[in-house]
C-alpha cells in the first residue's frame, strides 16, 4: 500500500494548511486481501482509499465493510 499526504493551504498562511491522506493499493482481488486492506485503513486512517484491480462486480464490492473501517 502506498500512502501519500497532501498539504494544501490557502493564501500565504501555512497555519491554515489542510492535510489529506491518500492511500492507494493494488489489491489484485479484494476478497482475499480484505483483511489486509482493513488493517491498513485502521493503521493509517487515510481520508481517501484508492483500490485497483478489485476483480469483483460493483454489487459484490464490500463497500459497507470498508466504510465502517
Amino acid at each position: 500500500m502506498h500512502l501519500t499526504s497532501i498539504v494544501h493551504w490557502f493564501g500565504d498562511s501555512p497555519d491554515r494548511a489542510l492535510t489529506m491522506k491518500i492511500a492507494t493499493c493494488n489489491v489484485n482481488s479484494i476478497r482475499p486481501r480484505l483483511p489486509l486492506v482493513l488493517e491498513r485503513i485502521a493503521e493509517n486512517k487515510p481520508d481517501v482509499m484508492c483500490l485497483q484491480e478489485t476483480k469483483v462486480q460493483d454489487k459484490d464490492f464490500p463497500e459497507e465493510v470498508i466504510k465502517k473501517a
